[in-house]
Formats: structure tokens, C-alpha cells, sequence
């Protein structure tokens, strides 16, 4: 796709088999020789596979809380084009982006961006220590598991911060955050003690 823009006249990209481009003699047409492939390689097989799979996910799991929150990501995160402008790229081209290497790795499809787990650290009694991973949606936030406990790390609206919850249910072992996303230092609401420290973990 070629760019124009106007104020000047500044082309990047290729059309109709024409490749525009700067150096340092000024901006250039070139035309090269097209070169035909009958079978896709390995590797374009296996990006084409990625992108058709994002698709389909896309298709079976769009909503607005989907749009929303891939858009808003979009919106964090601004990237350069070919001009080296900046640019906001849409909900769906932001959510391509993000997963379309990893996809083309063997990796799924990650649903929703952002920090996907968090650790835990500190000396709580009893102990809730170790990486809790995300697992799904609770009262509009994020929530994580411990992958080998029943602790949950999850948002009360009532309170308007995240809590750590043990396996006695509430309110039996139970820590409290200061606010309402997940980092920060807990402190013990009922029968536990030490206040344990949520950290981001892996992106």
C-alpha cells in the first residue's frame, strides 16, 4: 500500500509493482521485476495459517466489551507508519498486531491484552505466594488463579479494590489491596496475617 501525503508530497510503499522510497539522494520510484510464486513457502504457509486463525477467533469472540478493550489498547499504545508518523491503529489491526507473531510461533491467540499474570511475594500466613494467572472476568476486572491453590485474585466493586481470597471463602482468609487494580501491598481483612505484595508479572 503506498502512502501520500500531500503537504510536500511524501510516498512510502509499493503500488503496481513500483516501490517508493527515501534515502539520502532525495525520494525514489523504483520498478522491479515481478517476481512469480506459484506455491507459497513453509513460512508464508504458516503466517497465512496464524492470520486465518486469528480471524476465526475474532469472528466467534467479537462484542462490544471485546471492541472496547482492544481499542482502548490501541489507543496506549500508538505506533509509527511508513512516514513516520504516529497513528492510533484500529481495535481490529491492534489486536492482528499483538498476536500474529506469537499465533505464527504456535502460541494461541491471547484474548485481551495486558498483563495476563501476576506474582505474589512476601511472608503471608497462611501462604498465597507464588504467580496467579489469568483465568477469566469477575465483576468487570480481570481475575487470576493460583495454578496449584485455591487462591483467587479478584475485584470487589462493593469495595472498589482487588482482594487476594483463600480457600475458606469470605471472609476467612482474606487480604485486601489498596486499589482497584491488582499491584500494591495487601493487608490481612480476617484471619490472616503478613501483608503480602502483588507484582505484574510477564506481559
Amino acid at each position: 500500500m503506498t502512502l501520500i501525503k500531500t503537504d510536500g508530497l511524501q510516498l512510502a510503499g509499493t503500488m503496481g509493482g513500483t516501490v517508493f522510497k527515501r534515502d539520502r539522494s532525495g525520494l525514489h520510484a523504483i520498478a522491479y521485476r515481478s517476481k512469480v510464486q506459484r506455491d507459497p513457502t513453509a513460512a508464508q504457509s504458516t503466517r497465512r495459517k496464524a492470520y486465518l486463525t486469528i480471524c476465526n477467533y475474532i469472528r466467534k469472540h467479537t462484542d462490544d466489551d471485546f471492541i472496547d478493550r482492544w481499542q482502548t489498547y490501541a489507543s496506549q499504545h500508538p505506533t509509527k507508519n511508513r512516514l513516520g508518523e504516529t497513528i492510533i491503529l484500529t481495535w481490529y489491526s491492534a489486536f492482528l498486531s499483538y498476536n500474529l507473531n506469537a499465533v505464527t510461533a504456535g502460541e494461541g491467540v491471547t484474548p485481551f491484552p495486558g498483563v495476563v499474570c501476576y506474582h505474589v511475594i512476601g511472608d503471608p500466613g497462611p501462604d498465597c505466594t507464588g504467580n496467579y494467572n489469568f483465568i477469566g472476568y469477575l465483576n468487570g476486572k480481570p481475575l487470576f488463579e493460583h495454578p496449584s491453590t485455591n487462591y483467587r485474585l479478584g475485584y470487589t466493586p462493593s469495595w472498589d479494590i482487588y482482594i487476594i481470597l483463600g480457600t475458606g471463602g469470605f471472609p476467612v482468609q482474606l487480604w485486601t489491596g489498596p486499589t482497584p487494580e491488582p499491584p500494591g501491598v495487601y493487608i490481612p481483612y480476617s484471619s490472616v496475617s503478613g501483608n503480602p505484595e502483588v507484582i505484574p508479572g510477564w506481559l
